[in-house]
């Protein structure tokens, strides 16, 4: 829970996001916000936890991973390669390692094109406790 408030605010301390309009939601898009083709909506939502690296019959860190939703204004002010890039980049600096990166794909109704990127972070068990 703690790592996805913590990708929200890497969110909203970068730069390249700061220039283009956009929304970011934990968990879920609220069934009021209406669908805007005009903004990049983020929705980050928590995808597993598991204990990592074990030893001595116990485990020592615990990792945990977020899907990234990227929901792409229609007339974004940039390429989409240079956003992601820079984004990755920005989580890799703060500790999020890029798990995964799934090919785009297009909205049927809104015609915006969603990415989804899956980052984990793996915590030494004291840091946690």
């Amino acid at each position: 829970m703690e790592n996805i408030k913590a990708v929200k605010e890497v969110l909203d301390n970068m730069d390249v996001l700061k220039q283009i309009e956009k929304r970011i939601f934990l968990y879920s898009i609220p069934d009021e916000v209406k669908p805007d083709s005009n903004i990049t909506d983020i929705l980050l939502e928590e995808s597993e936890s598991q204990p990592a690296n074990y030893g001595d019959s116990e485990f020592k860190d615990y990792s945990e991973s977020i899907d990234v939703s990227i929901f792409y204004a229609i007339k974004l002010p940039m390429k989409m390669t240079k956003l992601e890039i820079l984004l990755q980049q920005c989580l890799m600096v703060n500790g999020f390692y890029i798990q995964k990166s799934n090919a785009h794909y297009f909205d049927p109704d809104t015609k915006q094109a969603i990415k989804t990127l899956t980052i984990t972070r793996t915590q030494d068990l004291e840091q946690l406790l």
